[in-house]
């Protein structure tokens, strides 16, 4: 009866971890796959099945550091570093576009609507798939 089985939850958002309990978006996100996996649905977010992340462990003793370039930041001006932030926004959110479109195509994407992302449009009008907007700030 469903005509949606494969689904799509987009969250363009660089460097998202989805089993990352901290994040009240990943929280929000994953108790949201995880009720349409219980409705018989195959839920894919971004690039990974649902499953593939609960199977990604990481090491609760593992510190990331912060990457070099915001480390000196008190010595740029701050519209510098926010320009040098959003360069990298931008190429991320591309590289990660490339990589969802690797998928196989789902029956509709559900997108997480974020700060220079257009990956989810350009991706339901590539596979002609309906989209569903979620703006949360």
């Amino acid at each position: 009866m469903n005509k949606f089985k494969r689904i799509l939850v987009s969250a363009i958002i660089p460097d998202f971890n989805l089993m990352n309990r901290y994040s009240a978006v990943a929280s929000v996100i994953y108790s949201f796959a995880d009720v349409l996996r219980k409705g018989g649905f195959e839920v894919y977010i971004n690039n990974l099945q649902l499953e593939e992340w609960e199977n990604k462990v990481e090491s609760r003793n593992e510190i990331k550091s912060q990457p070099t370039y915001f480390r000196f930041n008190k010595f740029f001006p701050k519209r510098i570093r926010e320009l040098v932030k959003d360069v990298l926004v931008f190429k991320k959110n591309k590289q990660l576009k490339s990589i969802i479109s690797k998928i196989p195509k789902p029956d509709l994407i559900i997108s997480w609507i974020t700060y220079g992302n257009s990956a989810s449009i350009d991706l339901a009008q590539k596979w002609k798939v309906p989209i569903v907007s979620i703006f949360d700030n």
